[in-house]
């Protein structure tokens, strides 16, 4: 029950925080720009942390990083899942499925090891069989002279790389 409290309490403290963040939408190159590291990798695990509210994360075995550096496996984790009645907080949880091929923009490495996402859900696109990358934002769209088109892994790359040099 006390756990619960704690969880309503920082919900009503965050919930204007979290409202401004979630109307500002940050294009997915800017994101690319501020973000760490950012890496291609398989998810291969997801589980619930123990402790204090709600934590879910996910193993990855990292397949390219594009920038920063990484260890060749890492956790990533997201405040938000399961709580004890069954129900999910979290309202900005990037959705990652177990053997999806994903890219990830990463925030600074927590103390624990962990990596925590940057942009929330907007710092993770699927990656399909044509190289083509898709997120459920509308960070990722690009537009120019009236069309729109999708990143591909290549765009991220050069995105990445451009940021490196």
């Amino acid at each position: 029950m006390n756990k619960l409290i704690c969880l309503l309490v920082l919900g009503v403290l965050c919930a204007p925080q979290a409202k401004a963040a979630a109307l500002a939408v940050e294009p997915f190159a800017d994101m690319i720009n501020r973000a760490p590291t950012v890496v291609r990798g398989l998810v291969s695990q997801k589980f619930q942390r123990p402790g204090l509210g709600a934590t879910t994360c996910h193993k990855i075995q990292v397949t390219e990083t594009m920038k920063g550096k990484v260890a060749a496996r890492i956790t990533v984790c997201e405040l938000g899942g399961p709580v004890g009645d069954g129900s999910t907080l979290g309202t900005e949880m990037a959705e990652l499925v177990t053997g999806e091929d994903v890219v990830l923009l990463l925030d600074t490495q927590n103390a624990d090891g962990t990596y925590p996402l940057y942009g929330s859900s907007g710092g993770k696109v699927s990656v399909d069989a044509k190289g083509v990358v898709r997120g459920d934002g509308p960070n990722i769209d690009r537009a120019h002279h009236g069309y729109s088109w999708k990143w591909t892994l290549d765009d991220v790359r050069a995105s990445a790389q451009a940021v490196r040099d």
